[in-house]
C-alpha cells in the first residue's frame, strides 16, 4: 500500500492526540512506543523487527505448539474448520509482516497460520453464530477497542452490506487505519477526533473515533468488545454502557468476551458488576472454549425490564442452573409481550423490594421477594398438606 500525503498527515494528527485522558494505567506502557512511529515501522508493525513491537498488546505472539492447539480445536468440526478457513489471512498478502507457524490440518496438508489471526477468525464465526440464532443481520456495528483492526476486517468479509464504527485509543486507531486501507482502500475510511474529521469520503465504511469523542451514528445494531473493557476504569465502563443502551434498540446485540475479573488497572474489575441495565436478555454464557479464563457473554436488547438478568455472580463462572433459570424467565418475559395478556402490578410499602406480578392466561410469574421471611414462609405453604375434601 503507497498512502496519500493526506492519509499520512491524518495517521499523524491521530498519534499527536496520544496519551488522552482516556488512557488507562493498563495500556500507559503499550502506548508509548507507537507515539514515535514512522511509515517504515507501520509496514511491519505486527513482527519483532520494530522496537518493541508495535502491536503488542494488540497481537500478541504464541509459539507453534499453541497455534496447532487451536487448529485442532477449529478443525475438530469440518464446518467450523471450513468457516475459518475462509477468514483466515494468505501469508503472502499478511498486513505488517505477522510471524507464522506451519501448521498441520486434519487432511494431511500444511499451512502457515497466524495465532492471532485465527482466533479472531474464530471470534468472528462466534459473532456471526450468534446472529444466526436471533435472526439478526447487522447492518451497523461498533467494536469498542478494536485492536489493530483484525476483527473487524473479518466481519467486514462476513457481513459485506454493514457499516463499522471503532472507538480506541489514537495509537490503536493509527494501526488500525493503516491495516484496513491496506486491504479495503483509503476512501473505505474516515477518522473522527473530538474536534475535527480528519480523514473523510462520502464512500466511508469504517469510521475510527478516538476515545472520548461520540459516534455520529445513533443506531448500532450489533456492539462487540473483547479483551478491552476487563482493563478499563468504573467510570469509562459506565460511559460506555451508558452509550450502549442509548443506542442499541431491542433486538440489537452485545457480544462480551472478557475476564471474569481482572485488577492490573489497579481496581477489582469483574465482569459480573459491568454496569448492564435490566433490559437486556441472555443469549448464550459460557467460558471461552479457546480461552476458558475468559467469559463471553452474550445479550439481546430487551423491550421490557428484566430484573432477572442482574442475578449472575460478580465473579466466579455462574452455574448452569442458575443462566438456565435467568434465561427461561427472559424468554417468557420476551414471549409474554408476544400475545395478550393482562398486567398487573401490586406495589407494597415494606422493607423488602417492590413485587411484581405477571398474570396472563396459562401461566403466572412472580418476581422473587428478597427476604427470607417471605421465602420461609412459602416453603411453608407448599409443604403443607390440601384440605380434606381439595
Amino acid at each position: 500500500m503507497e498512502p496519500s500525503p493526506r492519509f499520512i498527515s491524518a495517521l499523524r494528527g491521530l498519534l499527536s492526540r496520544g496519551g488522552s485522558q482516556q488512557e488507562s494505567h493498563h495500556w500507559r506502557s503499550f502506548n508509548d512506543i507507537k507515539r514515535s512511529l514512522s511509515w517504515d515501522d507501520l509496514r511491519a508493525f505486527r513482527s519483532g523487527q520494530t522496537s518493541g513491537r508495535l502491536s503488542r498488546g494488540l497481537d500478541d505472539p504464541a509459539s507453534r505448539r499453541r497455534t496447532q492447539l487451536v487448529v485442532d480445536h477449529c478443525w475438530e468440526t469440518p464446518a467450523l474448520g471450513r468457516r475459518i478457513d475462509l477468514l483466515l489471512e494468505p501469508s503472502d498478502a499478511a498486513v505488517g509482516r505477522p510471524p507464522y507457524s506451519q501448521c498441520e490440518l486434519p487432511d494431511g496438508s500444511t499451512r502457515e497460520i497466524n495465532y492471532n489471526d485465527i482466533m479472531l477468525a474464530y471470534i468472528a464465526v462466534r459473532v456471526a453464530k450468534m446472529c444466526e440464532l436471533t435472526d439478526l443481520s447487522p447492518r451497523h456495528i461498533l467494536e469498542i477497542g478494536g485492536g489493530y483492526g483484525g476483527l473487524a476486517h473479518k466481519l467486514a468479509l462476513t457481513y459485506p452490506a454493514a457499516t463499522f464504527t471503532v472507538i480506541d485509543l489514537p495509537e490503536a486507531l493509527a494501526l488500525q487505519a493503516y491495516f484496513l486501507a491496506s486491504h479495503h482502500g483509503e476512501e473505505r475510511l474516515a477518522l473522527h477526533y473530538a474536534d475535527a474529521r480528519t480523514h473523510e469520503s462520502g464512500d466511508a465504511r469504517f469510521h475510527l473515533v478516538c476515545a472520548g469523542t461520540r459516534p455520529t451514528r445513533q443506531h448500532f445494531d450489533l456492539v462487540i468488545n473483547t479483551r478491552s473493557f476487563m482493563e478499563m476504569t468504573w467510570a469509562q465502563l459506565q460511559q460506555y454502557f451508558a452509550l450502549i443502551q442509548s443506542t442499541m434498540p431491542p433486538g440489537g446485540l452485545l457480544y462480551n468476551l472478557n475476564r471474569y475479573l481482572k485488577t492490573s488497572n489497579g481496581s477489582r474489575n469483574a465482569i459480573g458488576r459491568y454496569p448492564y441495565d435490566s433490559h437486556w436478555r441472555i443469549v448464550s454464557v459460557m467460558p471461552s472454549v479457546l480461552q476458558p479464563q475468559l467469559l463471553e457473554l452474550v445479550t439481546a436488547r430487551s423491550s421490557i425490564a428484566n430484573k432477572y438478568f442482574q442475578l449472575l455472580p460478580a465473579h466466579d463462572p455462574p452455574e448452569q442452573s442458575l443462566v438456565a433459570a435467568i434465561t427461561s424467565q427472559c424468554d417468557r418475559l420476551e414471549s409474554a409481550l408476544r400475545r395478550p395478556l393482562v398486567l398487573q402490578r401490586r406495589a407494597k410499602t415494606s422493607q423488602s423490594a417492590t413485587s411484581a406480578r405477571v398474570i396472563s392466561s396459562g401461566w403466572c410469574c412472580r418476581a422473587p421477594s428478597r427476604t427470607g421471611r417471605s421465602r420461609r414462609r412459602r416453603r411453608r405453604r407448599a409443604c403443607r398438606p390440601p384440605a380434606p375434601g381439595s
